[in-house]
């Protein structure tokens, strides 16, 4: 009677768990979502007027042979799209460092993270990593972790998350989001329309 009960509270907090995985991977994803479409239509706009600009200028172009000119406008376009795509990223980084202020919604993150970190990493000798600001999670990252880990800061880590390092594994798990971000980066590249031909 006892162990069925026990059973069926791990499974209402289990239920309950991924239900708050879940809806915090919603807002995540909408917040995320809304700052890249706003983002991207702004860049989006600029690059076109600024290629539409380019355009003609080549098309004023008698010459066959790529001139000087011309290798600087593609310089110049380079560098647009360079600096449009740096400002898409960094407004999303400030949104994912927004989202690390709110102390519960950030748990809720860490809490799905070592879960599964927990369910790689399954043997002992485990490290943590945390940016400076999280070490004041520590006991709260080693229950969420749910086996022996020591906890270490890592200057690399800006944004936030863990990363997850065990040696007699010798697997590292990487679960921040500034690793989450760049992974963004190579996508938005091929598919944001900002390339220069």
């Amino acid at each position: 009677m006892e162990k069925e009960r026990a059973s069926k509270f791990l499974s209402a907090i289990e239920r309950y768990s991924k239900e708050q995985q879940k809806i915090l991977r919603a807002k995540f994803d909408d917040i995320k979502k809304n700052e890249f479409q706003i983002a991207e239509a702004e860049a989006l706009r600029d690059a076109y007027y600024l290629i539409q600009d380019e355009m003609v200028k080549m098309r004023k172009s008698v010459d066959g042979s790529i001139s000087r000119a011309e290798l600087e406008n593609k310089r110049v376009l380079i560098n647009r799209r360079k600096e449009i795509k740096n400002d898409i990223f960094n407004k999303a980084k400030n949104a994912l460092i927004k989202i690390t202020k709110n102390e519960s919604e950030y748990l809720k993150f860490l809490k799905s993270s070592l879960e599964k970190i927990s369910q790689i990493l399954n043997l002992s000798s485990t490290v943590i990593y945390v940016k400076p600001d999280d070490v004041k999670f520590s006991e709260q990252i080693k229950n969420f972790y749910g086996r022996n880990a020591e906890i270490e800061v890592d200057d690399r880590i800006e944004i936030g998350g863990v990363i997850a390092k065990n040696t007699r594994m010798a697997l590292i798990v990487n679960e921040t989001l500034d690793e989450k971000l760049k992974s963004q980066e190579v996508w938005f590249m091929r598919n944001s329309g900002l390339k220069v031909v």
